[in-house]
């Protein structure tokens, strides 16, 4: 969590991945991994939204 002012703060998260496989590893990233990733945020997201009402 970063300060992002009075009585506030900032969460984040950073992360990063490779596959193996060359280009193959890099269609499989975009088709499947990346979805599963943005969904997996998005549920953390709106998790959080809800403990932080």
């Amino acid at each position: 969590m970063i300060g992002a002012g009075a009585g506030r703060c900032h969460l984040g998260a950073a992360g990063g991945s490779a596959l193996p496989f060359g280009s193959l590893g890099d269609l499989v990233n975009r088709v499947m991994v990346r979805r599963d990733l943005e969904r997996i945020f998005d549920y953390r997201r709106e998790a959080i939204r809800r403990l932080l009402r």
